[in-house]
């Protein structure tokens, strides 16, 4: 499609996208899809072995965007949603091929630190643990490995993980209840 088709949708911002390819504007998700794809490729060839795994599971990963888009809730960033998105079908692709080589939360602490809105933690956070609340902090808005947060609590590294798992578990459980759908 030629540049000029949808140039006046490049300067909005994801979210107004992501609310106009929901009201119907098709172009709108090409510049989605055009500024995204390389990201989400490359996040899949990294996790995948095969070139036809990767294919398969970016296919599903635009198909279920487009499937769900009336799922978004513009409150959240987009691309966080994204990869949230692209984290599932990966997970369900290992589980399904008997082939699950990282746990979840590895995936998750990736997903969270590679999106650029990672330090824009949500609302439902509060509604943890404090400890686990403690624990999201320390691992996406400050930074911290496990090593450091485990010296924090002066625990091991593996309880420290454990921790941050089982509050991105809380957490995404929180997301969506308030999102008022089962995933």
């Amino acid at each position: 499609m030629p540049e000029s088709t949808y140039s006046h949708l490049e300067g909005q911002s994801d979210n107004q996208l992501m609310a106009l390819y929901i009201e119907g504007q098709v172009l709108a998700f090409e510049v989605l899809y055009a500024r995204h794809k390389d990201k989400i490729y490359g996040y899949l060839s990294k996790r995948l072995n095969r070139r036809s795994d990767v294919d398969e599971v970016f296919q599903d990963v635009f198909l279920k965007l487009h499937k769900n888009r009336d799922k978004y809730r513009q409150q959240y960033p987009f691309l966080p949603w994204l990869f949230t998105l692209t984290q599932r079908l990966l997970i369900d692709f290992w589980r399904k091929n008997k082939n699950l080589e990282q746990s979840s939360l590895e995936e998750s602490s990736e997903v969270m630190a590679a999106t650029p809105h990672s330090q824009e933690l949500p609302q439902e956070l509060d509604q943890l643990k404090p400890r686990e609340r403690e624990a999201i902090e320390l691992r996406f808005q400050k930074e911290a490995s496990f090593e450091e947060m485990a010296a924090h609590w002066d625990t091991s590294e593996s309880n420290a993980r454990k921790i941050l798992s089982r509050a991105l578990k809380g957490l995404k459980n929180l997301l969506i209840k308030g999102e008022g759908h089962e995933s």
